[in-house]
């Protein structure tokens, strides 16, 4: 029995990005999933223009395969597609033409930037992302150097449009960790919208949920923690 959470951001496809290598790995990933209380799953593997290892039709072969093999194994786990944009020039005219999977086929779409981005072309890229008609979700909102600390920012993205991820093991990080510092206060705040695991292995980045759903629990309430870990939109 899960919990109906969805983990909406994670790197699983097996051989297309920095995440998951192989199938075998794939599943063992799902299966950790599934164990954390996770009941749906959304792919995010990485969209880097110019710089892809696959190609968009295949994306699709690729997850249909991974989609059958866990049938077999976990059958009540849901799978769906999206991808995880790093948002440079180019990008809009790539989702105009459909060449970018959004969040499980919904108007959702899961961005990110380099660490070092500065505030104005996050909120440029926003400003672009909802004029297509997008909603978009700003990836590991916790890493970047020019919205760190910068609450009034963040209001600003938010009554833009803008919906915040933060990574789980982010909210869990040790206090010295300053990232982790920063996931919490926007947690506490009620600015974060979604909670991903951002997974790309077994190992050091491996598919966690339980610890942060705890975290946010004790400090938050579970009617926040339900609405950080379940999706807006219906997944069919």
């Amino acid at each position: 029995m899960t919990t109906g959470f969805t983990d909406m951001h994670c790197h699983i496809l097996p051989g297309v990005d920095d995440g998951s290598p192989d199938m075998e790995t794939s599943l063992q990933m799902l299966e950790k999933e599934w164990n954390e209380g996770v009941g749906a799953v959304i792919l995010t593997p990485h969209y880097i223009q110019r710089h892809n290892r696959y190609r968009h039709d295949e994306l699709e072969k690729r997850f249909e395969e991974l989609r059958q093999k866990s049938k077999e194994i976990l059958p009540e786990l849901r799978l769906f597609l999206g991808n995880e944009i790093l948002y440079e020039p180019g990008v809009a005219e790539s989702l105009r033409n459909g060449r970018i999977h959004t969040m499980a086929g919904s108007r959702y779409i899961l961005i990110e930037f380099r660490v070092t981005i500065e505030e104005e072309y996050i909120f440029k890229a926003v400003r672009e992302c909802t004029d297509m008609g997008y909603k978009p979700i700003i990836a590991h909102v916790e890493r970047y150097f020019g919205i760190q600390g910068n609450f009034e920012a963040l209001e600003g993205l938010i009554r833009q449009g803008a919906l915040l991820q933060c990574n789980t093991q982010a909210v869990t990080a040790g206090f010295t960790d300053g990232e982790g510092r920063w996931a919490r206060k926007m947690v506490k705040k009620g600015m974060i919208r979604f909670i991903g695991t951002d997974a790309h292995d077994m190992n050091k980045r491996s598919p966690q949920y339980k610890k942060a759903y705890e975290w946010i629990v004790t400090k938050c309430g579970a009617d926040m923690a339900g609405k950080m870990m379940k999706m807006p939109f219906a997944l069919t």
